[in-house]
């Protein structure tokens, strides 16, 4: 008699996200001519619904690129990870990602859909509810702190053993990131253009977020272009507490 409760309850979720991704469909349906197909990951690439098995061939993919992308997006950020396939990730919130796809159609076709993403967020962390970031503890000590801001719990955390930090941070105050490139530009290297306007800025005078503003870029995409020099070496990034 124990497990009937258990039973109808889990029925029950499946079926308020079943009606929720029937929402969003509609309204995808208003602003995109293709058929549209949707999943639903949170913070720690748990996939909390996903249409199968059109998602099947990207399963490993959306998990492995929630789990490291997450915490260097803002809520209300997007993400076009794969050229070629139409394939996009909204964050809806500091809990969830609502992942698109469509097998025809330019990807860009996606972008209308972020003055959209937030209707469906405070139902969607309902259902998600308390997120276990224990088990995804040790992959976040390998990534960035200054970074990490997805969630309340993980700033706490990692507010606790941030080393750049001698004493700790009073509420008023707050730490913007500021990369500095470690050489100097000429004509002889040669980056990608996104890249370069981002190197050209980061001179120890402008924040992640000035870079953000004056390039019109998301912060993902900024981010992930400051952590590739950083891998090589040719950029610091300094936290300034103000």
């Amino acid at each position: 008699m124990s497990a009937v409760p258990i039973i109808e309850k889990m029925d029950e979720k499946e079926e308020q996200y079943h009606n929720l991704v029937k929402e969003i469909l509609i309204t995808l349906r208003e602003i995109i001519v293709t058929r549209v197909y949707i999943a639903i990951a949170d913070a720690i690439g748990t996939l909390q619904y996903i249409e199968s098995p059109v998602f099947d061939q990207y399963i490993f993919f959306i998990r492995g690129y929630t789990r490291d992308n997450f915490h260097l997006m803002e809520v209300g950020d997007y993400s076009l990870p794969f050229g070629g396939i139409n394939l996009a990730f909204f964050k809806v919130s500091s809990k969830a990602l609502i992942i698109l796809y469509a097998p025809l159609g330019p990807v860009g076709q996606f972008l209308s859909f972020k003055k959209f993403m937030g209707k469906w967020a405070n139902r969607i962390d309902e259902l998600i509810g308390d997120i276990d970031y224990s088990s995804f503890w040790p992959e976040l000590q390998d990534s960035s702190p200054e970074g990490l801001s997805s969630s309340p719990e993980l700033q706490k955390s990692l507010t606790e053993i941030d080393s750049s930090s001698e004493l700790p941070l009073k509420q008023d105050q707050y730490t913007i990131r500021v990369p500095v490139l470690k050489m100097k530009l000429t004509e002889k290297e040669k980056f990608p253009l996104k890249h370069m306007l981002v190197l050209q800025l980061c001179d120890g005078n402008h924040s992640v977020e000035d870079i953000c503003k004056i390039t019109q870029f998301p912060q993902l995409k900024v981010d992930l272009i400051i952590r590739e020099y950083q891998k090589r070496k040719l950029i610091e990034l300094r936290r300034i507490v103000q």
